[in-house]
């Protein structure tokens, strides 16, 4: 890390801290906090690296003050303060501000600046920074060469993601099946199942090519994951680059506990989710803004099956699709033909007050059913909602239940 006496001038001194072999941020920002007590800079300028920008922005942090990231020019302004025009929205459009701090945080955009050799050597100066405990809880650590993560949806090589990147893991010469996304995303390496990532895959090495000569070394070591930790297994490259299953180090064995503890086991196979859009709001008025509107008045409210659920505000799949102006779907008919028992009509619910717009809904219902010409039905009787779910439903206006339930949201 190097800070230039005043800002716009060279760099005379180095400063390079001893104790801190691993990237850890926290202390590197505490390293670089302690040189700037000594040196008083009048700016710290870091290159607009995943990790210039990380270490300033624990600076910055450190000290309250303001950050500015990849900037493409910096300029004096009135009253002491700096104008900078930096790179925002991943480069799609420029920014220009204005920092008032007493020592501005700077860091460069990548390409911004061409390279220069400068006039001789700065002096460089070793010192040994005073870090707590607490610096060093976050460090990263190299303890396997390649990581390839196995999913049915997004396989994933962490040496070409950008998360392999920011850790500045070195090309193994991982090769993967498949169709390549952006960098280190791979679809289509298998298809659904039980095994690995919720895939068929039995053996983990079917969906590897050959490694990069160029590229990989013998001694390469490799992890391959799936994405619950449910499976997982550890190889190192022969002489002939070729996989060999090896026992799984101490360090890997914690983060595999570490990603099999975080992915916890689902209580339910189905998230039934209502919204003021979607299902809602065409199935009940023709403008769908206003009942969005009664439920934000809470003149509305929505229930599945009688029980409490989340709103979710809009999308899903919208009600008009199954019966377009008043006529079923061909698509949805032959769904509903063949599996009646697990479908079940409901009607939106109002609040005791609006009981009398109910009975409209359910006659429209009616007339879409009706065409199914004699065949089963979806259920739409209460006693079977309530053989289903649990929960007293009540339907039609002349229920005597209506007061106390409330019918179940479709």
């Amino acid at each position: 890390m190097s800070i230039g006496a005043d800002a716009g001038l060279p760099v005379e001194r180095s400063h390079v801290a001893e104790g801190i072999d691993a990237y850890a941020p926290a202390a590197w920002a505490a390293a670089l906090d302690e040189v700037i007590d000594r040196v008083q800079p009048g700016a710290v300028v870091a290159a607009g690296t995943e990790r210039g920008n990380e270490v300033l922005a624990h600076v910055g942090a450190r000290r309250d003050l303001p950050f500015a990231a990849n900037c493409t020019a910096i300029g004096a302004s009135s009253g002491g303060s700096l104008d900078v025009t930096r790179v925002r929205w991943g480069g799609s459009l420029l920014e220009e501000a204005r920092i008032h701090s007493p020592l501005p945080l700077l860091s460069v955009a990548p390409h911004a600046v061409a390279a220069a050799e400068g006039a001789g050597s700065p002096e460089v100066e070793t010192f040994t920074p005073a870090l707590a405990e607490a610096d060093l809880v976050v460090q990263v650590i190299e303890h396997v060469d390649e990581v390839v993560v196995v999913d049915d949806h997004i396989t994933g090589v962490l040496s070409e993601h950008q998360a392999g990147r920011y850790l500045d893991i070195a090309p193994t010469g991982t090769r993967v099946k498949g169709r390549r996304s952006t960098p280190g995303r791979y679809f289509n390496v298998a298809n659904p199942g039980t095994g690995w990532g919720g895939t068929d895959i039995e053996d983990p090495l079917t969906i590897l090519d050959a490694f990069d000569p160029a590229v990989a070394r013998p001694g390469l070591t490799l992890l391959m994951i799936g994405t619950t930790g449910e499976h997982h297994a550890y190889f190192v490259l022969d002489d002939d680059l070729r996989p060999v299953a090896a026992l799984l180090p101490d360090d890997l064995r914690l983060s595999v506990e570490r990603i099999r503890e975080n992915c916890e086991p689902a209580t339910t196979s189905v998230l039934f989710m209502a919204g003021a859009g979607g299902s809602l709001r065409a199935g009940a008025t023709v403008n769908p803004v206003a009942l969005t509107r009664s439920v934000g008045r809470t003149l509305t409210r929505v229930t599945c099956g009688g029980a409490p659920v989340y709103v979710w505000p809009g999308g899903g799949i919208t009600f008009h699709l199954w019966a377009p102006y008043g006529k079923l779907d061909p698509a949805w008919r032959q769904v509903l033909l063949a599996f009646p028992d697990r479908f079940m009509v409901g009607t939106d619910t109002f609040t005791p007050e609006r009981w009398h717009y109910v009975p409209g809904h359910a006659e429209w219902s009616r007339a879409w059913l009706s065409r199914s010409r004699g065949r089963r039905r979806p259920s739409s009787r209460w006693s079977s909602c309530r053989a289903s779910t649990g929960y007293p439903i009540g339907c039609g206006p002349a229920s005597s239940r209506r007061s106390a339930t409330r019918s179940p949201s479709t």
